[in-house]
């Protein structure tokens, strides 16, 4: 593996590329390369900055994103037991 050099960002670089998002409303693609940051790291910038602006709106919003995910696996969850019943019926009457 090549060694690979992290450039450090300071902490007005990013308020200024989160400022150029919010209130500037430019696009963070176009932000993100204009400055030469990857777009993912510039939405963890944001997100971190709407977390410390309003720690309880987004510790809801963590919250509901975990309900979604926890009901999308309890419905996956529940299809396959179904699916797995009706096997059993299917082949308990094959035997019989």
């Amino acid at each position: 593996m090549a060694n690979r050099k992290y450039r450090k960002h300071t902490a007005e670089f990013k308020a200024e590329a989160v400022s150029l998002v919010l209130e500037h409303d430019k696009p963070k693609a176009q932000v993100s390369r204009s400055l030469g940051i990857s777009p993912s790291m510039l939405e963890r910038w944001i997100q971190k900055h709407e977390e410390e602006k309003d720690p309880v709106k987004s510790k809801q919003v963590s919250e509901s994103k975990r309900v979604l995910e926890l009901e999308r696996e309890l419905k996956r969850v529940t299809e396959e037991r179904d699916i797995l019943k009706k096997a059993a019926i299917f082949f308990a009457k094959e035997k019989s």
